[in-house]
């Protein structure tokens, strides 16, 4: 994961929320009460077009995509956020959210031209 000098992350990645439930839990269930939370990969991108010629920038454009992903199961069911999806769909949710980001600011940028 990047961050630019704004501390805004950058690049592919996945970010996980655990989040406590609001209720009472029993003794049994309460080490499930940090599992619950949200995955959310992303993928934000930034283009910077150069002119060659005097080396000075001319345009940027930035592109950000996220999908929050919560619990498929009853909540008290749910696993740790990170295994909601298998490796291969942790990599085919970036790959689908990185092909949305790249036609997104490609189109924007040589929009401009």
């Amino acid at each position: 994961m990047l961050f630019d000098e704004a501390h805004r992350m950058g690049g592919l990645d996945m970010a996980v929320e655990v989040v406590a439930a609001r209720r009472l839990f029993t003794r049994a269930e309460y080490h499930r009460m940090a599992e619950v939370g949200i995955l959310a990969p992303f993928a934000y991108f930034k283009a910077i077009v150069v002119d060659l010629d005097g080396l000075k920038i001319i345009g940027e454009e930035t592109s950000h995509q996220a999908k929050a992903l919560f619990p498929a199961v009853n909540v008290r069911e749910a696993l740790d956020p990170w295994n909601y999806l298998s490796a291969n769909e942790k990599v085919a949710a970036l790959k689908t959210l990185s092909d949305e980001g790249v036609e997104k600011i490609a189109a924007r940028v040589l929009g401009r031209f």
